[in-house]
């Protein structure tokens, strides 16, 4: 039974990820710069600007700033260019509206536990790379982040 629900686990977070989901490979890379795609599914066509700006968090968790760990002074749409420095495993988001069956047929669609550590002028955070362009994801290169690195 445990091995059931650990394949119904893994095939989900498969089809969540995408067309072409993009694995991470540590480099030696600086910098790179990154483009906000601050955009939700919410059926099978639906690809539209999240009605929440996208905002830098604390830590690599999802809902920061519902538990006290967005950081102040920041918040972006989609086009932004932020300096991503390094990056680092979190918690898994996604981009898909769960409730709608059709969502998940999305082209558009995206699900990653993969977190940039990023500038945006004097402010620094986190940011889950499902909310960047296809372009901006899969680690670029980067290093990976010091794990004490909290901000």
């Amino acid at each position: 039974m445990v091995v059931l629900a650990g394949s119904i686990t893994v095939l989900a977070i498969y089809n969540a990820q995408g067309n072409d989901p993009v694995v991470a490979v540590a480099g030696d890379q600086e910098d790179a710069w990154v483009t906000v795609q601050n955009k939700v599914l919410g059926s099978a066509s639906d690809f539209k600007e999240d009605r929440h700006l996208l905002y830098l968090s604390t830590r690599r968790i999802s809902y920061c700033a519902y538990k006290g760990c967005s950081v102040a002074g920041f918040t972006a749409g989609s086009g932004v260019k932020l300096l991503a420095l390094c990056f680092a495993a979190g918690s898994a988001m996604t981009n898909v509206n769960l409730w709608s069956l059709s969502a998940r047929r999305n082209p558009h669609r995206a699900s990653s536990d993969l977190w940039y550590y990023v500038r945006a002028g004097a402010v620094e955070g986190w940011v889950n790379e499902v909310y960047l362009t296809p372009a901006s994801r899969g680690g670029l290169g980067l290093r990976h982040c010091d794990p004490s690195l909290t901000r």
